[in-house]
């Protein structure tokens, strides 16, 4: 690790917002893979400025922005790669934070830039260790898995269902609508089998025919559909008693991080979903399951033992994917790739 401070430029696909309480930003790979990561180093004494890939022209033609260490880009909608090569002919080092399986639908439409910038780059991180073997068939060894960190403060677990009526929540990105019809079927019998209102945030304008699907698709059960926004998910975890979250085993799908899973953990909330890959380690303290029907219904017959799980899984989220153990691993990522006898996958 270096022995001095770091000099550190992130670029992140949207503005940071300064609020209230501190910086935000509506994307939530921006809050966990940037936002995150950057406080954490600033904590250290790192010296870490921000760049918004919108504002490209300004900041691409100052001296200024060269000038340091460690340049990290998060999600690339655009062609970056004329940048990168500006940073290693002046000596600095370009990473790539990727995030997402950008090489097969429906997240291919950034393809371009990735096939082009990744080449380029010193290193690769990766948001999740199966994303990272899809990334080394392309780059090779110089990829490192860095998860997201667990985000929101640690609320009591609780587990109380209501006999007549069991409160549900999903949330995702619109993309993820998707998998939420293509397990309408499970879902229609989840509410066949038990009185249930199912609560579901995202953005909804680009998925609006999915959403009349889900409305047909689902007459037995009561639906609330809520538009994201600041706040919005945080007071829904709070009134809801389980988080669902469908998934299908797609490329895309396989390759997600468990941020879902984090964050209706550490809200005090039990988790039913489809077995992904970065699932598999909350597998005794969640519902990791095809059958959500058997799931939940063995969550209420049991609400004791769930609110057990619920806790441990706090701990277990904390311990693994707390801002200190994903923060240290960003630092030493970061300051390996100032020496090339640094083994950046070091614990």
């Amino acid at each position: 690790m270096s022995d001095r401070p770091l000099t550190i430029a992130w670029i992140t696909p949207e503005r940071i917002e300064q609020g209230e309480h501190g910086p935000l930003a509506n994307r939530v790979d921006v809050r966990l893979r940037a936002i995150a990561p950057m406080t954490f180093l600033r904590d250290q004494g790192h010296v870490v400025e921000h760049y918004a890939l919108p504002d490209w022209p300004v900041w691409a033609a100052k001296e200024e922005f060269y000038r340091r260490d460690v340049h990290v880009f998060g999600k690339l909608f655009g062609h970056v790669t004329p940048v990168i090569e500006e940073i290693r002919r002046r000596g600095g080092k370009a990473i790539i934070d990727v995030c997402d399986n950008v090489f097969c639908p429906p997240e291919d439409g950034l393809r371009a830039f990735y096939d082009a910038a990744l080449p380029q780059a010193d290193h690769v991180v990766a948001a999740s260790e199966s994303l990272a073997q899809v990334l080394r068939t392309r780059v090779g060894d110089k990829v490192t898995t860095i998860a997201d960190p667990v985000e929101g403060t640690r609320r009591p677990a609780r587990f109380s269902p209501a006999q007549g009526d069991i409160k549900l929540l999903w949330y995702g990105y619109p993309n993820g609508v998707r998998s939420l019809v293509a397990s309408l079927p499970n879902l229609a019998a989840l509410g066949s089998a038990m009185p249930i209102t199912l609560t579901m945030i995202t953005a909804w304008e680009p998925v609006s025919d999915l959403r009349q699907r889900l409305e047909q698709g689902l007459p037995n059960v009561r639906l609330n559909f809520l538009e994201w926004a600041q706040g919005v998910t945080e007071a829904a975890l709070s009134a809801c008693d389980l988080v669902i979250i469908p998934t299908q085993p797609t490329p895309t799908q396989l390759t997600k991080t468990a941020n879902r899973v984090l964050t209706a953990l550490i809200h005090g909330r039990y988790v039913v979903a489809n077995p992904l890959p970065s699932y598999q380690e909350f597998a005794d303290v969640i519902g990791l399951t095809d059958d959500f029907v058997d799931a939940v219904r063995w969550a209420v017959e049991r609400p004791t033992e769930v609110q057990g799980k619920i806790a441990q899984g706090q701990t277990m989220a904390l311990d693994r994917y707390g801002l200190p153990v994903i923060g240290r691993r960003w630092e030493r990522v970061l300051s390996g790739c100032l020496s090339v006898r640094q083994t950046v996958d070091s614990p």
